[in-house]
């Protein structure tokens, strides 16, 4: 009977030494491919680019103006159009100024004329990755879109 149960203890210490090993073999693999598979997810969300149709991609730039405080009168200014896109909306933002509220710039909104591919950026504001800058116009996969261009 002594000699089942040695046996029994032997087997049931080389077992149990056998599963930690393994566990924790397996728990360090584990863990290494989860961050690889984290690490390459992440490089791809930073290198996605998308797909927008005519009239699909709007985003906006904001342009400040000098504030009144600066003595300062703006005589001029410019806007870039970026390629494949139109000026769809201009709105002013306003912001505190002493007791009241001025302008403090304008959001200028542009919409698609053709196809484009844009790539994800970081949005520092949101802390999150969009599509806030302007795509490359993809003009093979629209005829429409060439003869609009022209």
């Amino acid at each position: 009977m002594k000699s089942i149960i040695k046996e029994l203890s032997l087997y049931a210490t080389a077992g149990t030494l056998g599963m930690f090993s393994f566990v924790g073999c397996g728990h360090s693999e584990d863990t290494a491919k989860e961050e690889a598979v984290t690490e390459e997810s992440s490089q791809e969300e930073v290198t996605d680019t998308k797909y927008f149709d005519v009239g699909e991609h709007l985003f906006f730039e904001r342009y400040y103006l000098t504030s009144s405080v600066d003595s300062q009168d703006i005589a001029g200014g410019s806007v870039s159009i970026p390629e494949g896109y139109s000026v769809y909306d201009i709105e002013n933002f306003i912001r505190p100024y002493c007791y009241g509220s001025e302008t403090g710039g304008y959001d200028v909104w542009f919409l698609n004329d053709v196809p484009v591919e844009a790539e994800k950026v970081y949005n520092e504001v949101l802390e999150i990755y969009d599509y806030s800058e302007p795509g490359t116009p993809v003009l093979e996969k629209s005829d429409a879109a060439v003869q609009k261009v022209k």
